[in-house]
């Protein structure tokens, strides 16, 4: 990253890491950043579109403060799970 900033194949890989890490944002500018560079390319286009709804996901699973975690039980979060999936 030092040596070439606007390296896409880095950028990528520096993208998917942070997906691994669950830092979906970071992740994100990641991919924005290669996608100015190369508008067209289709993996980057992919795996942007996959942590977004990941995102998505892990923003409609977070529970509103004062709720106690265990108060949703594994059934329901499943439930919404595939709901949100359709």
């Amino acid at each position: 990253m030092k040596i070439n900033p606007n390296d896409t194949t880095t950028l990528n890989n520096k993208g998917v890491q942070l997906v691994r890490q669950t830092k979906y944002t970071e992740a994100i500018k990641c991919f924005d950043k290669v996608l100015e560079i190369e508008p067209e390319d289709a993996v980057v286009s992919h795996n942007r579109n996959l942590v977004k709804e990941k995102l998505e996901i892990h923003k409609f699973l977070r529970l509103p403060e004062g709720i106690p975690k265990n108060r949703i039980h594994r059934k329901k979060r499943e439930k919404i799970l595939e709901i949100k999936e359709k």
